[in-house]
């Protein structure tokens, strides 16, 4: 295990931070968490966990505060607007296998719990990170407060436009990938239950929908627009509008959805690159991986990072060692699960006649085990039992 002189100082307090945090803390490494933010507030929209994060957080001592949220669909399903199904994979099939639901969630309840998992009191809100310095033997946090810290490591997690990665890398913006992400909530009543977790794509356009544990559906929406467009107050009559002729219950859902649940961001990601490691400084998440919502990885990848970084510094007495380790693992799963979200990106965002007709023939005529072996590569990731030294 690596012996830490001062504590492991984590940048970002949202879900790959804290669950970093609370690896390290379970094996008795010294970890303190600094957020930007003032207050750990309850915003945010709804999330995908697939089993390989449950998982993961099972194996962290956490996974009870959000299988205690968990709705696991029976089915899972890919259709057009139509409402005509054009592959089906049975989630509890997955549910089965591993032993772990696939379930919609609200971030910031997830946030919540680990936060209160790992102790508020080492969470230091308000604390920008404005840049750092390494040394041989710790690396130095600078805050904008004029505040730092020593840390034996500095971890960012402090998302898609990373302080620490910008410092690390100088490598620019992330890329804006064409299109547009709306995010909503909708109270849905008992006696209407929705047991198949869809999307539905059409041409330039998408929409999916996941039942909540408290008797709301979440739902997204996905078009081509151009960047840094913003809504007027009509943003639901406009989606109500651009979805009218969508199969049921989308019309149904939109027509239930508060317009103050209503969340817009532009979808941007990253090539994955060979490099989120420098010295004592790692990259997590987003910073180091950012992704689109599809296939809805972007929290499961950073709860996996988090858990084969606590790992690594496990297993390796010395952190740089560690930390390169970290770094080789976790390039190589990315760029797998990355390889299967951006292709599922892309099929969804086609927007020619032709090019969307093709695609649903290819979708049609999938075989179910062709598209299980996809979602199982995705889904079944286990940490490495044994980890090797760089040579």
């Amino acid at each position: 295990m690596a012996s830490l002189q001062a504590p492991v100082v984590v940048v970002g307090a949202g879900i790959g931070g804290l669950t970093t945090a609370i690896a390290l803390d379970r094996l008795g490494l010294p970890v303190e968490v600094y957020e930007r933010a003032p207050a750990l507030a309850e915003v945010g929209a709804g999330i995908g966990l697939w089993p390989n994060a449950v998982r993961a957080l099972d194996r962290l001592g956490v996974g009870d505060a959000v299988r205690s949220l968990a709705v696991p669909g029976t089915t899972g399903s890919a259709r057009t607007p139509s409402g005509k199904v054009l592959l089906t994979l049975p989630a509890e099939s997955l549910h089965v296998r591993y032993g772990a639901p696939t379930t919609g969630v609200m971030r910031a309840e997830v946030q919540r719990r680990l936060a209160e998992r790992f102790g508020t009191d080492r969470i230091h809100l308000g604390r920008e990170l404005v840049g750092f310095e390494q040394e041989d033997e710790h690396v130095r946090a600078r805050f904008l407060d004029g505040s730092d810290v020593e840390g034996s490591v500095l971890v960012g997690a402090d998302g898609l436009r990373s302080t620490v990665r910008s410092k690390l890398l100088a490598d620019g913006p992330p890329r804006y990938r064409g299109d547009t992400a709306w995010r909503g909530l909708a109270p849905w009543p008992a006696d209407e239950p929705l047991d198949d977790v869809f999307e539905t794509v059409g041409r330039g356009a998408r929409f999916g929908v996941f039942p909540l544990h408290d008797g709301r559906i979440m739902w997204f929406a996905g078009a081509v627009r151009p960047e840094g467009e913003r809504d007027g107050p009509d943003v639901l009559d406009r989606l109500r509008t651009r979805f009218a002729d969508w199969h049921h219950p989308i019309p149904r859902v939109l027509e239930r959805t508060d317009p103050a649940s209503i969340l817009r961001n532009d979808i941007y990601d990253r090539p994955v690159g060979r490099r989120w490691v420098d010295g004592r400084v790692a990259l997590l998440g987003d910073a180091a991986h950012p992704m689109g919502p599809d296939l809805g990885q972007g929290a499961c990848q950073a709860i996996e990072d988090a858990e084969t970084l606590a790992l690594a510094l496990r297993t390796f007495v010395e952190p740089r060692t560690a930390l390169r380790v970290y770094e080789r693992i976790r390039v190589r799963r990315v760029r797998t699960v990355g390889r299967i979200v951006g292709a599922t990106s892309w099929l969804a965002s086609r927007q020619h006649p032709v090019v969307c007709s093709v695609r649903d023939a290819v979708l049609a005529a999938t075989p179910s085990a062709v598209a299980r072996r996809q979602t199982e590569l995705v889904a079944g990731w286990d940490p490495p039992e044994r980890l090797r030294a760089p040579a």
